[in-house]
């Protein structure tokens, strides 16, 4: 059975050959397939936060308006369907990297004038996903930083008691502060340092 795709973008989306060139004359090339927009009603229009705004930016002695935003996906894209794809703009793609039914356009091509026309491919949007694990690793670092804070707070117990036991406090207390306070910042530094890797695709403990 074909697939079928919902064109979920205002426009249609013409698809040319893989040969095609990446800027063409209009009605120059024949597309291999045109796909038109779904009904209105079914767009899937991205949904944001308008956090604050912040001081225009001054161009050509105009005041341009900046706003702080937060994306939030899609609200109205349509539930998963068995060999059923959504076409979308690539802003929507990357807004919901858990869906792995979407589609965005690849290999723009465009008209003599720069205005984009159509594509040659279709693209899977997933720059936005999470890679496998790291809710695994996030906790395991997790985890390991409550270890050593644990360890910090019995060696500064520990350090305390025997300052109490021979009536020393003053210099031992300082000792045991300093050192719960140097174990505690190298489990919380430890564990930003291998959550920063793993972003960046390590995850490996140094």
């Amino acid at each position: 059975m074909a697939d079928r795709i919902v064109n979920l973008t205002p426009h249609d989306m013409h698809v040319y050959p893989p040969d095609c060139p990446d800027r063409i004359e209009p009605g120059s090339v024949q597309p291999i397939a045109v796909i038109p927009p779904a009904p209105a009603e079914m767009r899937a229009p991205l949904d944001k936060t308008r956090i604050r705004a912040m001081p225009p930016l001054s161009f050509g002695g105009a005041a341009i308006p900046i706003n702080v935003v937060r994306h939030h996906g899609s609200s109205n894209l349509p539930p998963p369907e068995p060999g059923v794809w959504l076409l979308v703009a690539l802003v929507v793609g990357l807004a919901n990297p858990g869906r792995r039914d979407l589609l965005v356009p690849d290999e723009a091509v465009r008209s003599l004038g720069g205005s984009m026309i159509g594509c040659r491919s279709f693209g899977l949007p997933y720059g936005g996903a999470r890679p496998a694990g790291h809710t695994r690793k996030v906790e395991t670092a997790r985890r390991e930083a409550q270890r050593w804070f644990a360890a910090a707070l019995l060696l500064f117990a520990a350090t305390v008691a025997a300052a109490l036991w021979a009536d020393l406090f003053a210099v031992p207390l300082a000792i045991a502060a300093w050192s719960c306070f140097a174990v505690a910042s190298h489990a919380d530094g430890w564990r930003l340092g291998w959550l920063a890797r793993d972003r960046q695709g390590g995850g490996r403990r140094g």
